[in-house]
């Protein structure tokens, strides 16, 4: 039906209805009428007859000129007061001018009139095209509130609050709508919209919305500022009535307009602007209300500008929920209802993470948050303290105040903290105090919203659930903000200094007071971990540390006053939630604990020592022990302190179950990076050191044992190379251990630990050997034979195995240790030590000539090698098979060292000593008894002395300093008993033969004559060194590999004495009485070797050769003996011939030197005449006769005349 026949049916109907005394209503009725033209729209000549209908206040006139009315309005038939233009007719009538007249009418017509007032205001308020002037927004409003407020109809004010409904939501939808697209352009609108979001965010700014049309935010804002005033009135006294109707009808219209905004409502500053003036002012004054209906819906509105307006808005909302507070706690209306209606909105708050980060956490906007936060928890302390006296402690429900409190207190806890992880980058990651978080994060949606609750205006609903909820199926927003996170980091890490206070007091009062109510105090043990996670994610360290201990408390399983006592009953259900509670912290949140471990450790200590624990839980806390190689570096440090801290405890009481769990922990983190693992050691290294030097030995032993099983793990092939860099760090603890207490037990379970890990690990040990080393040198000298036997079968081992890869400053520490070993008092690990130190020289000396070697060190290390030996040898060694195989040991290695190296480096005085001591080394009377030690002796004996001359041979000429003190070696040697002695005269011999230079052999043939000189009583003795004499001397006559070539006076002189020595030797071995000996002919080679050293020397050195020859004719011309055996008188002929011979060719001064001592010489020379052997007698007469020719020559050349003269000894030898 067009708009003009609606009109001609309307007003048809107006004539029909009036009666005779509304003619005048008809007549303009009928005129209406005749002004019908069929125009489309609404003119004044057919508006003036229908409001002459409406202002006639018959109701069936006004129902048929409302119905009309709103038949045009639904046909566009009325013109917007903005579609009015230049061109406009002038007689049109606008959509205001309908309601103007319509406003009235309703206010006092019957109750149907009102419902078709109701449509018309319905219908012009939500026309898409005949759009009011912003005053007609208010009629309408104003219309449906007094319908709805003045009139006691249930159907009218139901048809007034839906009227105003639809309103108020056709114009939010139309501004957030507009304009309106086709589908296919709709996507790309939403796409342009979260391009610019982003932009915004980026620029830290909000989120400017897409440009509308100003009359329909301007709509909006008319409508919400005039509900907002109709909400301000105030009502004294306080009686349910039409003021009360019409603020709580206003409340609700301000609960829809805030449900049914979208972003562009929302981000409007000038609508945050209204509500700022709207909470800090009238709100604040006119919010409260007797009636715990009212007062919750006056709650509802603030908690919904809250949701929408929290970023926008903190100020006059921290403003409003303080005004709230403290009227409902100090003020008038301090009523249970009250508080329990606050306690819902905390909770309804406290869904929205987002929102209570916007409230909470202080900005540069914003800095009074951390106030706010005090302040709740403050409300909710004092919450919980009056419900507790209010109620009784013994009853089996809680007070619902406290209820809802400690509720509201968990849920503050969880909310906040989730807030605080939305702010990084990572959900599940805190924010730390070195966190470094950039500008602008994307604060992730809320992942687990509260169950929508259908909105229940008329009726409080329950107290334990909230109302203040979306409607239903509305999920919780994703929100972008750009947050100020240098204050805001700031904020978090301070939020709970003065917070946390009150929220402890208010858990601890509701934990206490509802003991017997399960449901109550299992949301106080939630409400407590909840705000240890959120001191986590703050950085709260005292926070954290006081809730956990409350936490952990509030069990009262074991006695609070020594928490060591054990428990104080079984195990039951409470507790049990609580212990999972604590593992579960253990477990997934160990990374924050930090400080707070101690008090969790502590806690599962005295679990564990609980008889009531079951298998199944014990596995469950030993899991939280596995668990620390994932905890990060900061928190595993604090774990540490905390396990050590308990460990003490423990080992006071006698325990060392935590000694070995430490060992493990260690063991487990060993793949951390090495600072890490430095920072646990010194941790654990002084826990175990502490432990040792205070606790009985027991204790002690363990303790040795878990370090035992540390270097178990950090000596093995599986450990990665830092560890194997840091076996030294470990091996140290056992060097503090014994420098902190000297005890014999403990000592020798140190090195037994040592003795089973080195064998084993020997390949793979890499830098614990220095440390090793240390350890052994510090035990060696203990007293105890079981211990040092174990420290000489570790070192024989690791000599064995492993010398060829120890670097000089490890072998240095290894001879230290064998030193301080030889020096103790068991021989035979004397004897090994220096065994040892022999296998280690060798060792040294083989590695001098390598290729790179470090010379210097090495040879330090072999000077420092062989003091200890000799300094090792200084005591008197017992002879026994031990010990003598050990002596043997040391001695092969001595016999096969090669290298000019050593001897180079020995001095004569530090060698004799040592010959000396080992020379010292004698058999004693009990030992003698034993033929087989008698035997085996000699047999070492005889080893040591060949060994020796075969070094000093085998390294000659490199040896030759070493020669004089292998001489005097010998010497001693030799005088020792004839079963000995005979090793040592063969050394000397080989010592003669062998190709010495002529210094050398000088020194060879003097230490042979003294030995002869000195032995010269004991004639079985001297026999042996007689030969070797011969032998030498022989050698010097026919060797030709030895000419005697010299070129100096001294060299033949220091060849003469000694052999003049052994001729001395070889006289009186003559003129002793005895039988027969193997000596006879010694003189005879002595006389000879004589000789021709006086030949060598006749030349250069006449004077030397003539003293020598006469000498050699003293020492044959000695008185003789009479009873001297044939053998000896044919010997001593002989040499008498080799000295007669000489005298043939002496030179020629050497008769006058022959004369010197007057006519004694002559006389013995003439003596020989009478002699038996006709050898000498003709050797006689030859010289005799060369010295007649001499002398008759000198004369006849001096006088020139006359016959020789014969001597008269001459003619009667003749």
């Amino acid at each position: 039906m067009a708009a003009a026949a609606v009109a001609e049916d309307g007003l048809n109907r107006i004539v029909r209805t009036c009666g005779w005394r509304q003619g005048a209503i008809k007549g303009a009725a009928q005129a209406s009428l005749a002004a019908i033209r069929g125009q489309p729209r609404l003119t004044k000549a057919v508006f003036d007859g229908l409001s002459a209908a409406v202002a006639s206040q018959s109701n069936a006139l006004v129902e048929i000129a409302l119905d009309t009315f709103n038949q045009l309005l639904a046909k566009n038939a009325v013109i917007s007061v903005h579609d009015i233009s230049i061109d406009s007719p002038t007689d049109l009538v606008t959509v205001d001018e309908v309601l103007s007249v319509v406003h009235p009418a309703i206010a006092t017509a019957n109750n149907t009139v009102k419902n078709h007032g109701l449509k018309v205001v319905l219908t012009a308020a939500s026309s898409t095209t005949s759009r009011m002037h912003l005053d007609s927004v208010v009629v309408c409003v104003r219309t449906c509130f007094d319908v709805y407020a003045r009139n006691d109809n249930a159907q009218n004010q139901a048809m007034a609050s839906a009227t105003l409904t639809q309103i108020l939501t056709t114009m939010v939808d139309r501004y957030e709508t507009f304009p309106v697209r086709p589908a296919d352009e709709a996507d790309v609108a939403n796409v342009v919209r979260n391009l610019v979001d982003t932009v915004a965010i980026e620029l830290g700014e909000e989120s400017a919305p897409i440009s509308s049309p100003p009359d329909m935010i301007q709509e909006v804002l008319t409508a919400l500022r005039t509900i907002l005033r109709l909400s301000m009135k105030r009502i004294v006294p306080y009686v349910d009535g039409p003021d009360v109707r019409q603020q709580t009808f206003a409340r609700e219209m301000i609960l829809l307009i805030l449900r049914n905004a979208g972003p562009r409502f929302r981000s409007n500053p000038v609508v945050a602007e209204v509500l700022n003036e709207y909470l800090v002012g009238p709100f604040i004054s006119h919010c409260v209300s007797p009636s715990a209906r009212d007062f919750r819906l006056a709650v509802s509105v603030l908690g919904s500008i809250a949701e929408s307006f929290s970023r926008t808005l903190p100020n006059g909302l921290a403003l409003a929920v303080n005004h709230l507070m403290s009227v409902v706690l100090e003020g008038s209306l301090r009523q249970e209802s009250h508080v329990l209606i606050l306690l819902e909105l905390l909770a309804y708050l406290s869904f929205r993470p987002q929102v209570l980060g916007d409230l909470f956490i202080p900005r540069a906007s914003h800095p009074s948050a951390a106030k706010l936060f005090t302040s709740v928890l403050k409300m909710l302390q004092g919450a919980i303290s009056s419900a507790v006296e209010q109620s009784s402690s013994s009853s089996s429900r809680a007070h619902p105040v406290i209820v809802q409190a400690v509720r509201a207190l968990g849920l503050i806890a969880a909310s906040l903290r989730k807030f605080i992880q939305s702010i990084t980058t990572s959900p599940d990651a805190p924010l730390r105090r070195d966190s470094g978080v950039g500008i602008g994060l994307h604060l992730l949606p809320e992942s687990s919203p509260p169950p929508p609750v259908t909105r229940q205006p008329a009726s409080p609903g329950p107290l334990d659930q909230p109302v203040f909820v979306l409607n239903e199926g509305r999920a919780l927003r994703s929100a972008r903000t750009s947050i100020d996170l240098s204050t805001a980091k700031e904020g978090i890490a301070t939020l709970l200094v003065n917070g946390w206070p009150p929220a402890l007091a208010a858990l601890g009062v509701a934990t206490e007071h509802c003991a017997l109510d399960a449901e109550t105090w299992r949301r106080c043990i939630d409400s407590y971990r909840e705000f240890v996670l959120l001191s986590m994610a703050m950085g709260a360290v005292v926070a954290r540390t006081a809730f956990v201990q409350s936490l952990v408390n509030s069990t009262k399983l074991f006695a609070p006053a020594t928490m060591v006592s054990g428990t104080t009953s079984s195990l039951t259900a409470s507790h049990r939630y609580v212990i999972e509670i604590v593992l579960d912290l253990g477990l997934n949140h160990g990374r924050d604990l930090d400080e707070s471990w101690e008090a969790v450790l502590q806690f599962l200590w005295n679990l564990e020592r609980s008889p009531a624990i079951d298998r199944a839980l014990m596995e469950h806390l030993q899991s939280v022990y596995l668990a620390t190689p994932k905890l990060p570096q900061g928190a595993f440090i604090h774990y540490c302190v905390s396990i050590c801290a308990i460990s003490t405890q423990e080992l006071a009481l006698g325990g060392t179950q935590t000694i070995d769990r430490i060992a493990k922990i260690v063991i487990l983190n060993l793949d951390r990076d090495v600072d890490t693992i430095l920072q646990m050691w010194a941790i654990v290294r002084m826990h175990f050191v502490q432990a040792c030097n205070q606790s009985p030995t027991k204790q002690a032993e363990k303790v040795i044992n878990a370090v035992g099983t540390i270097l178990d793990a950090a000596f093995s092939r599986q450990a990665s190379a830092e560890v194997a860099k840091l076996q030294g760090q470990f091996v140290d603890v056992f060097v503090s251990i014994m420098g902190a207490r000297h005890s014999s037990t403990l000592w020798h379970r140190v090195i037994a630990c040592l003795a089973g890990l080195v064998p084993v690990h020997i390949s793979s040990i890499q830098s614990a050997w220095h440390g090793i080393l240390v350890v052994l040198t510090f035990a060696s000298k203990e007293k105890q034979i079981e211990t040092v036997m174990l420290i000489l079968n570790m070192v024989s081992f690791l000599c064995r195995a492993h010398l060829t890869k120890l670097n000089n400053d490890e072998l240095n520490e290894l001879v230290t240790v064998l030193d301080v070993m030889a020096h103790c008092e068991f021989p035979l690990v004397q004897l090994h030590a220096v065994a040892l130190m022999g296998f280690i020289t060798d060792h040294v000396i083989r590695n001098v000539g390598e290729v790179g070697a470090d010379h210097d060190a090495l040879n330090n290390l072999i000077l420092s090698v062989v003091r200890s030996l000799i300094m090792a040898i200084g005591s008197d060694l017992p002879v026994s098979p031990p010990t003598l195989n050990a002596l043997r040991e040391m001695l092969d290695v001595l016999a096969g060292a090669h290298g000019d190296v050593v001897w180079a480096r020995i001095q004569d005085n530090t060698v004799v000593p040592y010959m000396n001591r080992i020379l010292s080394t004698t058999v004693t009377a009990e030992q003698s008894a034993s033929t087989s030690i008698v035997d085996e002796f000699s047999n070492v004996y005889t080893a040591l002395v060949d060994g020796v001359t075969a070094v000093a041979l085998e390294l000659y000429p490199a040896s030759s300093p070493f020669i004089p003190a292998l001489l005097r070696f010998l010497q001693l040697a030799i005088q020792t008993p004839i079963q000995f002695a005979s090793g040592a005269i063969s050394c000397l011999k080989r010592v003669v033969d062998a190709p010495l230079t002529i210094a050398d052999r000088n020194r060879a043939f003097g230490s042979v004559a003294e030995l002869l000189e000195t032995m010269l009583a004991a004639p079985p003795a001297v026999v042996p060194l007689g030969l070797v004499a011969q032998s030498m001397l022989t050698q010097l006559l026919t060797n030709p590999s030895t000419p005697l070539v010299v070129t100096d006076v001294q060299q033949v002189e220091c060849l003469v004495e000694p052999v003049q020595a052994v001729l001395r030797v070889a006289v009186d071995l003559h003129d002793n009485p005895s039988d027969d000996h193997d000596l006879a002919d010694l003189e005879s080679v002595c006389v000879s070797a004589l000789i021709r050293l006086c030949r060598a020397a006749s030349t250069q050195w006449p004077d030397f050769a003539t003293r020598t020859l006469v000498g050699v004719f003293d020492l044959c011309s000695e008185v003789r003996s009479e009873a001297a055996s044939a053998t000896v008188r044919l010997c001593r002929d002989q040499s008498v011939c080799l000295v007669l011979q000489a005298m043939l060719t002496a030179p020629s001064d050497f008769w006058a030197a022959f004369a010197s001592d007057g006519a004694q010489r002559s006389e013995t020379l003439v003596a020989y005449v009478l002699s038996d052997d006709e050898r000498v007698r003709d050797c006689l007469r030859r010289v005799l006769a060369s010295r007649v020719d001499a002398t008759l020559s000198r004369r006849s050349s001096d006088a020139g005349v006359g016959p020789p003269v014969v001597h008269p000894a001459v003619v009667s030898v003749e």
